[in-house]
């Protein structure tokens, strides 16, 4: 048990776990012990009494902060990072750093009205791609038991279950007839 001064005058109580140093060279055996109060201090200084949450709150008070459009082009900076990895393009690089910097810039951003708006929109843009994944999806989880079809009359996406043979469906969206075989 050792005791260590910080700068704010504070005494931070160290407790080392290591092996016996006769089983290690002491060359060694100092660099972890080292690498290991540099640690402890560290978390000390930005752990004690939630000191570091309330700094990171503090740093994001008045910012916009982390929405959809935010993770889509971190994510899709993320995409383009692991592509290059393959890819070795300089292109690609640029666009990686790209989309993560304006992830970025929009998570710290001040101007919350100009980000919502950004938002809004993209939730727009992407509200048939998404109903398009969800129908894929659930054509995928009830291919055993459904069979999907598009109306002929208005284009709904209608189903009837598998093994009935030859069913007249009607649209409830605009009251068309079609027979269908399923």
């Amino acid at each position: 048990m050792g005791q260590f001064q910080q700068d704010r005058g504070e005494t931070v109580m160290l407790q080392f776990c290591l092996a016996s140093p006769i089983t290690m060279n002491n060359a060694l055996y100092s660099r972890i012990a080292n690498r290991k109060v540099w640690l402890i201090v560290l978390m000390a200084r930005f752990s004690k009494g939630g000191n570091f949450k309330y700094r990171m709150a503090q740093c994001m008070m008045g910012r916009y902060g982390i929405d959809e459009l935010t993770q889509a082009l971190m994510l899709l900076g993320c995409g383009f990072v692991l592509v290059n990895f393959f890819a070795h393009s300089g292109i690609l690089s640029v666009f990686a750093l790209l989309f993560m910097a304006l992830g970025i810039f929009r998570c710290y951003s001040r101007n919350i009205a100009a980000r919502s708006r950004e938002l809004a929109k993209y939730q727009d843009a992407m509200v048939k791609p998404k109903a398009w994944w969800r129908l894929l999806n659930k054509k995928w989880v009830n291919r055993k038991t459904t069979i999907y079809f598009k109306c002929k009359g208005c284009g709904t996406v209608l189903n009837v279950p598998k093994g009935k043979g030859k069913i007249l469906v009607t649209c409830p969206k605009c009251g068309a007839k079609e027979e269908k075989r399923s």
